[in-house]
């Protein structure tokens, strides 16, 4: 039998995805050890993996409750890319679907804050509208529809006291708002914070202690760090390099953000404290992409998803006081030797106008 390097180069396994336990000092996280995507963890200080799901369908993202036990995973079948959501404890058991098996299209949203329900958009109604809905975590509960339009229309998190929802609309992927959806009946419905002509993208939205923050290109041609004005009237920009700024996370208290810039093809990771607008770039990443990060309930950690040209997806952790990187996840090689792979060199080419 031949030993295909190509062939062994297509089985290089990945670590990705990743998301903190709240009642375990675990990190959960996407592998395809076994060739399909399933949910693993992994105590904060290493260890042996240990598989929480077990199927032939792969898991496409998993999140965890930022208080209690519960666990949401998405699973499409056969690569279809129709995700249906399931919950499960920290630990793997206590596993049901929360969504029907209907073809339809389920995008995981937000945990409400105490852990128990989540909301997310589905296109149930039309295949080209997403509608959002809130569902209680229980075998057997109904989704509540919260709100129906037409288009793409996604959750990115409840307000701090889950008096609302914060929606984001995908125009296209270069046209797109946020809104905020009441809940508590007394506010006034959907309200679009980030009015603009032309196009702009308003992306990655996270709560601060006192304001909202996104990544947004508005007026610029990068994507930049900027806190919204609460009202709707402006923004000020905390980060605007000549880079596109592609990550933003939040600590659960709002006091410290991580960001990642994109410096010609390579990520720069950043941790900034709001009160102090210090800015400390994370050391022991080397030459390569940061695709994911997230704080920690405490908001100690931060988990990032990084892979290089020689380096295959990993979660790594840091400290949100230090700020050194080092790798969690260690997902096999399957036989290729990562030293002979080529690290990309960066050219330019000036035109004939000088750009």
């Amino acid at each position: 039998m031949v030993d295909d390097v190509a062939v062994r180069y297509l089985r290089v396994r990945k670590a990705f995805c990743p998301a903190f336990a709240a009642e375990r000092a675990e990190v959960l996280f996407l592998m395809n050890l076994t060739g399909v995507a399933q949910v693993y963890a992994m105590p904060r200080g290493g260890g042996w993996p240990d598989l929480l799901t077990d199927g032939p369908e792969r898991v496409t993202r998993v999140a965890a409750a930022p208080t209690g036990r519960w666990v949401v995973f998405a699973q499409d079948q056969g690569g279809n890319e129709h995700d249906r959501l399931w919950a499960m404890w920290e630990d793997g058991t206590h596993r049901f679907p929360l969504t029907p098996d209907d073809g339809a299209i389920y995008r995981f949203g937000a945990f409400r804050h105490d852990g128990q329900a989540i909301a997310y958009s589905a296109n149930r109604r039309h295949p080209a509208d997403f509608d959002i809905y809130l569902q209680e975590i229980q075998p057997g509960s109904q989704p509540v529809l919260l709100w129906s339009g037409q288009g793409d229309w996604r959750v990115e998190a409840f307000y701090p006291q889950d008096e609302a929802l914060l929606l984001s609309f995908h125009r296209s992927l270069w046209d797109i708002d946020l809104y905020r959806l009441d809940l508590s009946g007394q506010g006034q419905g959907l309200q679009w914070l980030t009015p603009h002509q032309g196009q702009a993208r308003f992306c990655s939205p996270v709560f601060g202690a006192r304001r909202l923050y996104c990544l947004t290109d508005f007026e610029r041609d990068f994507l930049g760090v900027a806190a919204l004005d609460p009202a709707g009237e402006g923004l000020e920009w905390i980060e605007a390099p000549d880079a596109d700024v592609e990550l933003l996370a939040a600590s659960p208290d709002g006091q410290r953000f991580a960001w990642a810039v994109n410096r010609q093809g390579f990520s720069e990771v950043f941790l900034y404290e709001v009160a102090t607008r210090r800015k400390v770039l994370v050391e022991g990443f080397g030459p390569g992409v940061v695709t994911a990060l997230t704080f920690s309930p405490d908001g100690l950690w931060v988990a990032a998803e990084f892979q290089a040209a020689n380096y295959n997806p990993n979660v790594w952790l840091f400290s949100a006081d230090h700020g050194f990187a080092r790798p969690l996840t260690r997902a096999p090689w399957c036989g290729v030797d990562p030293d002979q792979l080529v690290t990309p060199r960066l050219c330019t080419i000036h035109s004939g106008d000088g750009l």
